[in-house]
């Protein structure tokens, strides 16, 4: 039948609308979806507040089957999106079976990342910072919902000796220093176990074998590295001066002088539950009597490295302290100008010459 061109015309009209309407519905779908993001786990402000259910997909099922399961307990919105998120990435076809917990009215982009690798629970995301004590990591775990601040820090404090040869070199059974501070997605109530092993793992990551061979060159130990870098990451303020702060420490151990680190002495006072009350856990202005504080990791009235760390170093600061910068400085004090950088000397003429420029 040979059709007008009016009559076509008209077909196509209504094709275009039928295509219009189609991407009309997927874009608004994208837009309630994406206008309020969040952390994998995390429900949507509503008015009738969120709530968690369970939705259990079967071997075999498909995206679509799949997003309408998921449309259908309030878990997202729209299970057409669901499915064009799936089909975009290939794996409509290739999604974890199992019984999983979601909070409704979740993102639908995140709810298709834990299927797709079969995360059953809910995550919440955790950025742990540079120069953390284990009790504040520990409270910014239970802060979260991680797990108990009381239950890490047991677990913390008394680690079992493991095969992890990164953790040979240790002392004693304490963690601090190797819980690797980072970004992490934890399951909520988690045990202290994988929490705690999440990070252990990482710091095997990020402590890689070039890394470890260039420790052993500068004459240290995985646990001695660790505990320098920790006094570097509470010493610096600007990244750039880490590889000559590790030096000045570097120097000073190889002709067996006192470190003379105030961190160390903040870590010993903290040991006192009263001084924590009073000043927390890092006391700013330290007095005269505080550095003679009776403390193994007093570094004033010690000579050599502390025990071990006082806190728990990054990356920079621990490859800081496995290259350091190539100086004869012995000696730096803050400049005090609101920049966060240090004056550096060789002499101790230098260093004086420089407290009376910078701290008077």
């Amino acid at each position: 039948m040979k059709l007008s061109p009016r009559l076509l015309l008209g077909l196509v009209a209504g094709v275009v609308a039928l295509a219009i309407v189609a991407v009309g519905l997927a874009l608004s779908s994208v837009l309630a979806d994406r206008a309020l993001p969040r952390t994998p786990g995390t429900p949507r402000p509503s008015a009738s507040g969120a709530r968690t259910v369970t939705v259990v997909i079967n071997k075999g099922e498909n995206a679509r089957s799949i997003g309408e399961k998921l449309q259908n307990a309030g878990v997202i919105r729209s299970a057409t999106w669901f499915r064009l998120l799936a089909q975009a990435e290939g794996i409509e076809n290739d999604l974890a079976a199992g019984t999983y917990t979601f909070a409704t009215d979740s993102d639908t982009q995140q709810v298709l990342d834990r299927i797709k690798v079969g995360i059953l629970q809910p995550q919440v995301l955790v950025t742990i910072p540079e120069g953390l004590r284990m009790e504040q990591i520990a409270q910014l775990l239970q802060e979260k919902g991680v797990a108990s601040a009381d239950a890490l820090l047991q677990r913390m404090r008394n680690d079992p000796a493991s095969g992890d040869p990164l953790l040979a070199s240790r002392p004693d059974a304490s963690l601090e220093g190797y819980l690797f501070p980072d970004t992490y997605y934890f399951p909520l109530k988690a045990s202290p176990d994988d929490v705690i092993g999440r990070m252990l793992a990482d710091l095997d990551k990020r402590i890689d074998p070039d890394l470890q061979q260039a420790i052993k060159a500068e004459g240290l130990t995985i646990h001695q590295a660790l505990t320098l870098a920790s006094i570097v990451e509470r010493e610096a303020q600007v990244p750039s001066e880490r590889p000559i702060i590790a030096s000045v420490f570097l120097n000073r151990l190889k002709q067996g002088m006192p470190l003379g680190a105030d961190p160390t002495v903040q870590y010993a006072l903290a040991t006192n539950p009263e001084n924590v009350q009073k000043y927390g856990w890092w006391k700013q202005n330290l007095t005269i009597d505080d550095l003679k504080v009776a403390s193994p990791y007093n570094t004033y009235v010690n000579a050599g490295l502390p025990p071990g760390p006082i806190c728990n170093p990054g990356r920079d600061s621990i490859a800081a302290v496995a290259h350091p910068a190539q100086t004869n400085y012995l000696y730096f004090v803050a400049k005090n100008d609101g920049s966060g950088t240090h004056a550096f000397a060789t002499t101790l003429a230098e260093q004086e010459a420089n407290i009376q420029k910078y701290q008077h």
